[in-house]
Order: C-alpha cells, then structure tokens, then sequence
C-alpha cells in the first residue's frame, strides 16, 4: 500500500537540470486530485526562490515510518508571491522503496578510500577502487587493494562533477577473485549526512526510471 500524501507534508524536490540541479526541501501547500500538488518553493543562496520554469521536470521523494516513495512530475505553474510555489503534474506511478532494502543499481562510479582498522595506527593511505552498484544503504566495491572483513572505510566519490559524496562504509562481505587480483566488497554506510544519503537515492531512482523505460528491469 502507497502512503499518500498531505497538505503540509514534507517533500524532497529533485531538480534535474539548470543552475539549480539538485535536492531541495519543500512542504505541500494544497493538493488538487490525485495527480496535481502544489509546493511550497525552497529557498535557495541569497533567500531567492530555485528557478524552475513551466514544463521542467522534477523528482518527488516523500516517506513514511518504514519506506520512501517517489514520483516524476512537470510543473504546470509557478507563483512568485510572498511564499513561492510550484504547480506540479505526477507523469508516473509511485514507486515504493523500502527503507531497509534499499534498491540497488548498477553504476561504475570511482571511489577513492582510506582503510581503518582498530588494531592500527598508520598514516591516511588514499587508494581507489569502483563501484559496481550502490544504493541508499552501501556498495558493492571493486578494488585491487587488499580488505578485511569489518574494515572501516573513510568514502569519496562522485554522482556527478558537482555532486561529490562523502560517507564511512563497513566490510560486511568479501569475495576475492584471484584470476583479475580483485577484491568485490560490499559496502554498507554506518556514517552518512542524510542529504547525501537522499541524493543517492535521487541517483539511484533516475537511472532506474531509465532502465525501466527501455524494458530492462
């Protein structure tokens, strides 16, 4: 069951493109139906409203005790008042991800990490190794750099050139494949900014749309 949504509930608005690509925090000022909703429009540097046009598409994220639901939409209108708001059109299904299955997809994003372990003391050593798919929750992590199980790992990388993340992930599963000299850990957060852990899933929902557009999931 799809939670729905209310008047002055909060949402995440994912903006795909302009100056203002990114996430944003708004609150739902009235509904029309089951398929129009109007949000308050969040502020932005300098406390001027993010400039989304009529037509631009954005993704809706909104969540419940035990998951988070999402939608794209189209605004259809926008009101430059004392409190901005945008008109906004769902053009899809909500789509329901649990909390504690994060979805994963597959993405080759570059990962840069440092490895900490309790029974050491040794300088930040910076090594490399890539994502084979990520989620809200972790990774699956391809490197040549020899891991352990319960390693602590200081995370960087990127979702796009502006959107760079930053996280500490936990070996919780290990697999070396000896033919490539490569370690396949799974990665799961134990610490993460929730903004960043929300663009992932941001992330994770685009490229998802996408494979299911072209039938392949």
């Amino acid at each position: 069951m799809k939670e729905k949504l209310k008047v002055h509930q909060r949402v995440q608005l994912n903006i795909l493109e302009g100056p203002y690509k990114g996430n944003y925090y708004g609150r739902i000022e009235d509904l029309v139906g089951d398929e129009v909703i109007v949000v308050a429009l969040p502020p932005v540097a300098g406390n001027s409203p993010a400039l989304v046009s009529v037509g631009e598409k954005i993704n809706v994220f909104y969540w419940d005790s035990v998951a988070q639901y999402a939608f794209e939409a189209r605004v259809i209108n926008r009101k430059d008042e004392v409190t901005p708001t945008i008109t906004l059109e769902k053009y899809s299904e909500v789509q329901r991800m649990q909390r504690r299955s994060y979805f994963r997809i597959q993405a080759g994003l570059r990962v840069v990490f440092n490895i900490e372990r309790d029974d050491e003391s040794t300088e930040p050593q910076y090594n490399e190794g890539q994502t084979l798919n990520i989620s809200g929750g972790g990774m699956l992590l391809s490197t040549n750099v020899k891991l352990e199980l319960g390693d602590n790992l200081p995370l960087k990388f990127y979702l796009s050139e502006q959107e760079c993340m930053v996280a500490t992930g936990r070996v919780e599963r290990l697999e070396y494949l000896a033919s490539k000299g490569l370690y396949r850990a799974g990665i799961v957060y134990v610490a993460i900014h929730e903004n960043d852990r929300d663009k992932i899933i941001a992330f994770v929902f685009k490229k998802e749309i996408g494979l299911r557009k072209k039938g392949l999931l």
